[in-house]
Formats: structure tokens, sequence, C-alpha cells
């Protein structure tokens, strides 16, 4: 069975709030020849709601439209590549080979009916599969996001709170001594305490630095620090690998 790794972030398509639902891992595999057309399913919401993403009530009933069409349009050689939820639809986006919308629309009309909502399919070539592997997958900043939130879904999952400040060490690693110092000193000033690593010499980026202070795990204070930090570490040239902490109790 492939691996795969479906995930979710919010971001804004058009100017306006939306949720995006792709598997971070597939443009690792690359595009399928053999499904070389996009096919997009949009599903007017019922209650799109202000932000028009939809109630949460709304979310369950287009939930299952979605789990029930992607499950049969897996059995006639669609693959579903994600979602965008926003501007007042819901989008289910799939690819298959060429000339296959009434097949399409034989598996989603009997789900969109029963709801009921109304729905529109429109395709177009996409042999690169330049909008699964482009428009759904995330930015830098926006992948960070999600790896933000693992950590502290992982935290409150192990019965975290996230109320208390802690320690929270951040690993960059470098190229060469040089730049290491020159992180460790910006990061220094910033209130880090700072301490070195060092991998094996054949490593690609043998020098480490753990910066560590005390600071919230608020998912978006959390976030915010991070982006901090990396574009300290983007400006002496280094890989920003990640943040831990321990779990604290009630």
């Amino acid at each position: 069975m492939t691996d795969t790794d479906w995930d979710f972030y919010l971001c804004r398509v058009d100017d306006r709030p939306a949720s995006i639902f792709t598997d971070l891992s597939r443009p690792a595999r690359g595009a399928d020849p053999t499904r070389d057309t996009l096919y997009a399913v949009f599903l007017d919401l019922a209650e799109p709601t202000d932000h028009g993403m939809g109630s949460g009530d709304e979310a369950e009933v287009l939930f299952g439209i979605e789990d029930a069409v992607v499950a049969t349009a897996a059995d006639e050689g669609f693959e579903y590549v994600g979602r965008i939820r926003g501007s007042d639809r819901w989008q289910l986006s799939f690819m298959a080979a060429a000339d296959r919308e009434p097949q399409l629309d034989l598996l989603v009309h009997p789900q969109a009916s029963a709801a009921p909502r109304s729905y529109e399919i429109r395709s177009m070539p996409d042999p690169d599969w330049s909008y699964a592997f482009g428009m759904l997958q995330p930015d830098r900043e926006r992948l960070q996001w999600i790896l933000d939130r693992r950590v502290v879904e992982n935290l409150a999952r192990h019965g975290d709170p996230l109320t208390e400040p802690r320690d929270v060490a951040h690993w960059i690693h470098f190229g060469n001594p040089a730049q290491r110092e020159a992180c460790k000193a910006r990061l220094t000033e910033a209130g880090f305490e700072c301490s070195e690593t060092d991998d094996a010499p054949d490593s690609p980026r043998p020098h480490g630095l753990i910066a560590k202070r005390i600071d919230s795990v608020d998912l978006h204070e959390i976030h915010d620090l991070v982006m901090f930090v990396v574009g300290h570490a983007d400006a002496c040239e280094g890989t920003y690998d990640g943040w831990e902490t321990q779990v604290l109790g009630d």
C-alpha cells in the first residue's frame, strides 16, 4: 500500500478564507501519465456563513457526500487529489483519463441529489498535474503551520492544557561553523540560550545549533515564533529542523 500524508491547512483563495485538504506526499510520486485530465466537482453550500466555508452542520453533510463520491470514484479510475473549502463552495478535485465527465457525473448526482446540493463539474487537460502539485500544495510557511499544529495537537493528546509557557528547543543545521556563529549571535540577542551540536563530518549540514527559550505553545504564538527563528536561520544559510518541548499536565 502506498504511504500517504493527508492534511489540511488554512489559507486564502481569491482573497477569501479557505481550507485546503491534500496529500502532502503525492508530488514525490510524480504524475500518472494515464490520468492526464483534472476534474473539479463544485458543490454549492446551503449554509456558507459569512466566511464562505460553511457551518459545522453544513460540513457534516458535505463530508458525507465527499466520502461517498471519493470511494466510488476510486473504483472507476479517478484519483482524488484534494479539496478546497471556501468561496461558498466545496470543491473536490480528481485526476483521470480524458473525456470522463459523464462517468463522474453518474457518481456525484445521486449523492448530491440526496442531500440535496446543487453542483457543477468542470475538466481541463493537466498532464503535468500542475494543479495537484501546485495549487493544492502548501507553500513553505503553510507547511510549517501544519508541522507546528501537529506538535501542538500531540501535546494536547497527551493531556497538556497548552496554557503554560515552557522551554521550547529549536533545531537548526548549517554547512559551516561561520554560518552557525552568525545565527547564534542573532538568536542570543533575541533571548535564546544556544548550544552547539555536530553531526557526522560527511553530513551535508554537520554543524547544528539548538536554540532554547521559554515561550507559549499556543498554536498561533508558537507558529509566529517558529517563523521568526526560520527567518534568522535563512539569513545565515541554515536549515530549520523543527522544535520540541516537554508535555506539561494540569
